[in-house]
């Protein structure tokens, strides 16, 4: 989706098919927010929208179209964020926060934590440009590995892994301008902390969901939860079945999957 973030590898277990077998047990609690961490630089608030018929929900919508004027398609996919779960599944927790400074919308954020594989997923992260210099993109990172430790405790889980995005590739934009846009957001993702992980993935359409086989090559990126941890392999299979059968509700036996799991990229991290 957009722009959204000292280990050994036997601390990553392999995740298989079975994984997904004791999901209902791990029944996410009813959304739980921390309001210490909601205050940021210059002021700036984060608010989490909860309801998709709120006017916050509406505001985000906009800002969505604004920031990201060709996926203005998934706009009405957005209301899965607004629900603590994921219907009619229920096995992740998810946020929606709307960002504002002096009382308007300048950013957003949009996110899950995937309780199978102790990781998160970063689906949106979005700024206006009068907010650059602010810092907000980096405080943005930190709170959502904020919130996903918060998730995780509330789950009696250790901390998680960390958290992955899937960023568009700049040879595929539609134009020059557009190439530019997409280089900045994988830049964005470096100077935060995020490692590339070394796969050739795809990115399924929303679509997916109706049976639908169009694909798109994606950058993947991580930020892990600790500063000093390694990328395994082990990591890496844990992010892409985290991605493929949790968030985009694939089989375990997907071609797809399996294609993208013994195809890693010669990417150096």
């Amino acid at each position: 989706m957009g722009l959204s973030s000292s280990t050994c590898e036997a601390e990553y277990p392999a995740v298989g098919t079975r994984a997904l077998q004791w999901a209902p047990a791990v029944r996410p609690p009813q959304r739980q927010q921390r309001p210490l961490f909601r205050v940021g630089p210059y002021g700036v608030t984060l608010r989490s929208v909860h309801s998709a018929g709120s006017h916050d929900a509406h505001q985000l919508r906009q800002l969505f179209c604004r920031i990201f004027p060709l996926r203005r398609y998934q706009v009405d996919d957005l209301s899965m964020y607004f629900s603590s779960h994921t219907p009619p599944f229920g096995d992740l927790i998810n946020h929606a926060w709307l960002v504002t400074y002096r009382g308007e919308p300048v950013g957003l954020r949009l996110f899950s934590y995937l309780p199978q594989r102790r990781i998160g997923h970063g689906a949106f992260v979005g700024l206006l440009p009068q907010t650059r210099g602010m810092g907000l993109g980096s405080w943005l990172v930190e709170q959502t590995k904020l919130q996903l430790a918060w998730d995780a405790h509330t789950l009696g889980q250790p901390q998680p892994l960390g958290y992955c995005a899937e960023v568009e590739r700049s040879e595929d934009g539609v134009d020059a301008a557009d190439r530019q846009i997409r280089q900045q957001r994988l830049q964005f993702h470096w100077q935060n902390g995020a490692q590339l992980l070394p796969v050739q993935y795809w990115e399924p359409d929303q679509a997916l969901w109706s049976n639908s086989t169009s694909v798109h090559p994606m950058h993947l990126v991580f930020y892990a939860q600790a500063a000093a941890s390694t990328i395994t392999p082990a990591l890496v299979r844990a992010v892409v079945e985290g991605l493929y059968c949790d968030v985009y509700r694939m089989p375990p036996e997907t071609a797809l999957l399996r294609q993208v799991l013994q195809c890693p990229s010669e990417v150096a991290l």
